[in-house]
């Protein structure tokens, strides 16, 4: 009886064993994901959407955005590296600077480290020769340039004067051909109700930035159209395009430009948003700025399918040399940082992120969005699941697409992607103005072994951005450029390194025998 009892309760136990509860595995055997903060251009749009998650799921990563705007990163950053709490990804463009130099002399940011093997796809990105200039003496790059075209001429879009089409029209004006042309087209913007509300509200010549205001001299002094990267070769000495001698008539044809009402009022402190939504919303007639972000305006106020109707591209007409030019630039503007907080394993993630969207797999995903929720293979080739643009569905995309580089050759591809993102009839208008620029302009004849060049005083120059704040001064002020310029100039001189960077540029010039 008693053996019966003792086999019942066995049977007992393996009947309860068997119906209870899957014990969890051992939490402790899955590694915690890696904290990476990422601040980058509104970089806040990465709220953990989809495309978000699968990149933090594929890489065993949790991406924490740190917002910058193009009106305050410089500041902000500074501010982060004075507190050393500098993020582990950002985007700047410092290098070159005194700022690039004392991050790396502080040891504010981590460099690369000298063996990419495991990331092949990152490694042959920095052994392209334009990249190899970045490296130190020491054999280490402390920043990976981000690569914005691979070919110069296709910046031309990138600073540009766009025209309202449809106004022109109704006041049955052509494109201009001239600066005077230009400005009457200007003064019926302002003047002659474009937008037919009986109201006189509307503006001339706007800007999205300072940085793209400079398209206007294109026409006037082709130099000045990029202060950022223009050193040019006046009296036997290398300079800075501002320190120019041509530099106060060009200030004074836009101040005149000011006082006569056909420059935007608020051009002083117009943000870039407003800027393009007023374009876009019919306040002004003309804006400098960027082809590519006025679509994307268009877009989000649902009016793309008015953008072919409305924009016109303003060709540059001829400037006192006889030729044409267009907007030239170097092939990247900024760079990735990386926080010198970065450990080992936190920067082996990074990497692997950074050798991924370097990978054609990734440029699966940038053009048609997640495999198997928005396409799929069939028959070897990408079938579309949904019709969606995968930078509008996926805000973080849009972020995470552009740490290495920005893929701007990509938005002129013929593609159904990029009908469905800009529209087919503006598309074919980029490609055609990109080879109008292409046949019918020069480049500015910027060099690049002197805008890169390094010298302790070079380097100690004060950012662009001063240069540009005291120009827009005098062209909203009440003296004259031609004296209110050179006295600026001379506050510059006195207070900054450039004097003596000008001496050093041109002495090392000289010596490894650069010509202009």
């Amino acid at each position: 009886m008693k053996k019966l009892a003792f086999l019942l309760c066995l049977l007992l136990a393996a009947c309860l064993s068997a119906c209870a509860p899957e014990q969890p595995a051992d939490s402790s055997s899955q590694p915690e994901p890696v904290h990476i903060t990422v601040a980058f251009w509104n970089a806040g749009v990465m709220q953990g959407d989809a495309f978000q998650r699968y990149v933090e799921e594929r890489f065993g990563v949790v991406l924490e955005p740190v917002d910058l705007s193009y009106e305050n990163y410089t500041q902000r950053l500074q501010q982060l590296a004075a507190t050393d709490e500098l993020p582990d990804i950002m985007g700047n463009d410092i290098m070159g600077t005194s700022a690039y130099e004392s991050w790396i002399s502080q040891n504010k940011i981590r460099a690369i480290p000298k063996s990419l093997s495991a990331y092949p796809n990152l490694q042959r990105y920095l052994d392209q020769p334009y990249n190899e200039r970045f490296k130190r003496d020491n054999g280490s790059f402390y920043a990976i340039p981000r690569l914005t075209y691979t070919e110069e001429a296709l910046w031309a879009l990138d600073r540009c004067i766009m025209l309202r089409k449809d106004w022109m029209q109704k006041l049955d004006y052509t494109v201009p051909q001239s600066w005077e042309e230009f400005r009457q087209l200007l003064s019926a913007f302002v003047h002659d109700d474009p937008d037919g509300n009986g109201i006189d509200d509307t503006v001339g010549l706007t800007a999205s930035h300072l940085n793209t205001l400079e398209a206007v001299y294109l026409n006037l002094f082709p130099e000045l159209s990029n202060t950022e990267r223009g050193w040019m070769y006046e009296d036997e000495k290398w300079m800075p395009v501002y320190c120019s001698k041509r530099v106060a008539p060009a200030l004074e044809t836009m101040r005149q430009l000011y006082q006569d009402g056909l420059l935007d009022p608020s051009i002083a402190y117009v943000s870039t948003q407003e800027a393009v939504n007023n374009f876009a919303k019919g306040k002004s007639g003309a804006i400098c700025g960027q082809y590519y972000l006025v679509l994307n305006c268009l877009a989000d106020l649902g009016m793309l399918d008015q953008a072919y109707d409305m924009v016109q591209i303003l060709p540059t007409w001829p400037c006192e040399d006889g030729n044409r030019y267009r907007f030239t630039t170097s092939l990247h503007w900024s760079e990735s940082y990386f926080g010198a907080r970065v450990d080992d394993e936190k920067m082996d993630k990074i990497l692997a992120l950074y050798d991924w969207l370097l990978s054609d797999d990734f440029m699966l995903c940038y053009r048609y969005g997640i495999e198997g929720t928005d396409w799929v293979y069939e028959a070897g080739r990408v079938k579309a699941l949904r019709q969606i643009s995968p930078l509008r569905e996926y805000p973080s995309l849009s972020i995470l697409s552009k740490l290495v580089q920005w893929h701007q050759d990509e938005q002129y591809e013929l593609s159904d992607y990029n009908e469905l993102t800009y529209g087919r009839l503006t598309l074919a208008n980029a490609r055609e103005w990109l080879d109008w620029f292409r046949n019918h302009t020069k480049r500015v004849n910027y060099n690049y072994d002197i805008v890169f060049m390094s010298t302790q005083a070079k380097n100690s120059l004060v950012y662009n951005t001063v240069a540009q704040e005291k120009m827009l001064k005098v062209i909203v002020g009440q003296e004259s450029a031609l004296t209110a310029w050179p006295k600026a100039l001379k506050e510059m001189e006195d207070s900054t390194t450039l004097l003596a960077a000008i001496d050093e540029v041109t002495a090392e010039a000289r010596r490894l025998g650069v010509q202009p």
